[in-house]
């Protein structure tokens, strides 16, 4: 039994012009070989075949923290409650843990996002009035955050 000559080049540029690379590809799978192609997966960079489980995915960069500021101050039972000019929008998500911050970085108070909805987050933050506006930036760590359910927790 005598195998089809293989397609020339010219014949495969033609073919692509006039139909595609859907049956230039189609054309090329079918072309005989010498021999079977592996049912390995291959490890491209290397050479090397890997049998059982597949590659591992590539590792999620990690997401950076948010720096915001707070836009809003209010006394309430709670104690103080800020409205921090960033939300879902940019990421934020209930539940997110973030500090208010002095100018050159360092941490005054601690808190916890309680509400987001759009271009805002709501927060209740253990610091004065006054110390709110004397440092109105703030830094959510979603760089920490695990992204678990918040539903039924109490804040």
């Amino acid at each position: 039994m005598q195998r089809a000559a293989e397609p020339s080049q010219d014949d495969l540029l033609d073919l692509q012009r006039r139909f595609g690379n859907t049956a230039v590809t189609e054309m090329v799978q079918r072309a005989p070989r010498e021999r079977p192609a592996s049912t390995d997966i291959a490890d491209v960079a290397g050479g090397k075949k890997r049998r059982g489980r597949p590659a591992p995915p590539p590792a999620k960069a990690p997401t950076p923290d948010i720096h915001a500021r707070v836009i809003k101050i209010d006394i309430d039972e709670a104690g103080t409650r800020i409205t921090i000019a960033s939300g879902p929008d940019q990421g934020v998500q209930v539940g997110m843990s973030g500090s208010l911050v002095t100018s050159k970085g360092r941490e005054v108070a601690d808190f916890v996002v309680e509400s987001a909805e759009g271009r805002v987050s709501i927060a209740h933050v253990q610091a004065t009035f006054d110390q709110v506006r004397a440092d109105p930036e703030v830094v959510i760590k979603a760089s920490s955050f695990a992204g678990e359910s918040q539903a039924g927790k109490e804040f």
